[in-house]
């Protein structure tokens, strides 16, 4: 089974050897790299055909600049694996992750999709690891979206698809958190996920990626991207109570950044969410708190009070 790696390339010429290093010594038996030079003004198309002609897995496309959604999709265009995986080339995977992988995949052909584990914002105050259990989905919407919390890491990055997935799926061009938009389209035509133990992502912490320099209007497409999803499920009114309103108040803490930084009318619903998560004892005091706001005095209320107290905050 070939496995297809799509590795867009801009500005990341201090990583990029990084990132390639690691990739190429993951024991994959067949496997080929695309590297997507996307119009990059630094040194990342020479970068790119050296490695290229040293390593015949290795092809390369230069394009103009596109963005990291127009980069992924040209390596989908091409791609000739059965699978395909997406690194960014300011990250690393652990040696042999791949590998693993794939060996799991070949034993299990019925899986769609393998997500493993990713090492958040290596190397900064904030890193922290999001780990799996051994774990096989079929209800994808109810037990991997919701009880598993996938909306919380929808990460292209971290995860290894059956390329025929991208057959009719395409990542948005233009909009930042494409991941967002484009992990429940794939969702939609998988019948089964998996979650590994094995392998490790290490995403590194860049000032000046998206998740470290989001503005509000950036924000506020993250918000949109899930409030549709969110509705949707809600309104099918099969799905539990308790992992539902735990999804809402993911949203929430969206909700309250954006109104912070935009002022833009508040565009999730105002839903009562009951005690359900103050009475859970994973819930963290700060949800709980939250809402219990909510429960009182209302969605909009809370995105008031949460403005004001960082303004306090911020005087002193």
């Amino acid at each position: 089974m070939k496995l297809s790696i799509v590795i867009p390339a801009y500005k990341t010429e201090k990583t990029l050897d990084r990132c390639l290093e690691s990739v190429t010594n993951q024991a994959l038996s067949d496997y080929e790299v695309i590297l997507v030079d996307d119009g990059s003004p630094d040194q990342c198309g020479a970068i790119c055909d050296e490695w290229a002609r040293k390593n015949n897995n290795i092809k390369v496309i230069h394009q103009s600049n596109e963005g990291l959604s127009g980069a992924r999709n040209a390596g989908i265009d091409v791609a000739q694996g059965e699978y395909i995986t997406f690194v960014d080339s300011d990250d690393t995977i652990r040696e042999n992750s791949l590998g693993d992988l794939m060996i799991e995949l070949q034993n299990h052909p019925e899986y769609d999709l393998i997500e493993y584990p990713i090492f958040r914002f290596y190397t900064s105050e904030d890193e922290n690891i999001i780990d799996f259990k051994d774990h096989v989905y079929t209800d994808l919407f109810n037990d991997y979206w919701l009880k598993n919390k996938a909306y919380a890491h929808t990460y292209a990055c971290n995860k290894i698809y059956k390329r025929k997935l991208f057959d009719k799926i395409r990542y948005p061009i233009g909009l930042k958190f494409e991941d967002v938009y484009t992990l429940p389209e794939i969702l939609k035509v998988c019948k089964t996920v998996a979650t590994s133990s094995k392998g490790l992502y290490y995403y590194y912490s860049n000032p000046d990626g998206i998740t470290q320099t989001s503005s509000g209007e950036t924000l506020a497409q993250l918000l949109d991207a899930h409030v549709g999803l969110f509705m949707k499920l809600k309104a099918e009114g099969h799905y539990k109570w308790k992992d539902l309103m735990a999804y809402y108040m993911h949203l929430v803490n969206i909700q309250c950044d954006v109104y912070e930084l935009t002022h833009h009318d508040i565009i999730l619903s105002d839903i009562r969410p009951g005690f359900c998560l103050v009475l859970n004892n994973e819930t963290t005091l700060k949800v709980k708190i939250k809402t219990i706001i909510i429960n009182i005095l209302g969605l909009n209320k809370l995105c008031i009070l949460n403005k004001m107290l960082h303004r306090s905050r911020t005087s002193h």
